[in-house]
């Protein structure tokens, strides 16, 4: 998409009863290293129709783009956390990564918190990820999200979202944010720290 005068582009990722969209950044906005964001609910237990896993996708803008992508979840594709892949994708192509997934519909244990962050659904949150351009000068573009997590409740929603490269954290990326809660509604934040020892 280009145009003669300036302009803002998003897009709509549409399911049936689960629609979520995302900005879209600049070409110039684009950069060569990110840090993956997404979300798999922490509920000790998960409804059979739900679907734990999370996922992300890298678009090249240019050939013979060699990229680095080091997980912290499995995929399922059986590749393990902690591993390193490198993938070379040309100009337009995307590589999609899903984390394994994790059982579900098993009963919460007893005395569990609701919110568990030791469930085995986290186990399946790809958030942490690095992926990178190991030339700079070769940009790239990630998407991340979820095919379907419940954030509260028992609705679930797809989550897709397009991520801010970390090697333009001047220009995108800063140290004061204002949140907006809903009206009605509970609202839950998530804050991804790219620097050791942030405080």
């Amino acid at each position: 998409i280009s145009s003669a005068s300036p302009i803002k582009v998003y897009a709509l990722n549409y399911q049936f009863n689960s629609t979520d969209g995302t900005y879209i950044l600049p070409y110039k906005n684009l950069g060569a290293k990110y840090v993956v964001t997404t979300y798999v609910d922490p509920l000790p237990f998960t409804p059979a129709y739900a679907q734990p896993r999370s996922m992300f996708t890298i678009l090249a803008t240019t050939d013979n783009t060699l990229i680095s992508v080091s997980l912290s979840a499995d995929t399922d594709a059986g590749v393990k956390a902690d591993s390193t892949i490198l993938i070379t994708l040309n100009k337009g192509e995307v590589y999609p990564v899903i984390s394994g997934e994790r059982a579900t519909n098993y009963p919460p244990p007893p005395n569990v918190p609701y919110l568990d962050p030791q469930s085995p659904n986290s186990q399946a949150d790809l958030t942490g990820t690095l992926v990178e351009s190991l030339d700079p000068c070769k940009k790239i573009a990630v998407f991340s999200g979820s095919p379907a997590t419940i954030v509260y409740f028992n609705a679930q929603d797809h989550l897709y979202e397009q991520s801010i490269p970390i090697d333009k954290k001047s220009v995108l990326i800063g140290k004061e944010y204002i949140m907006v809660p809903h009206i009605d509604r509970l609202s839950k934040y998530r804050v991804l720290a790219i620097e050791d020892n942030t405080k």
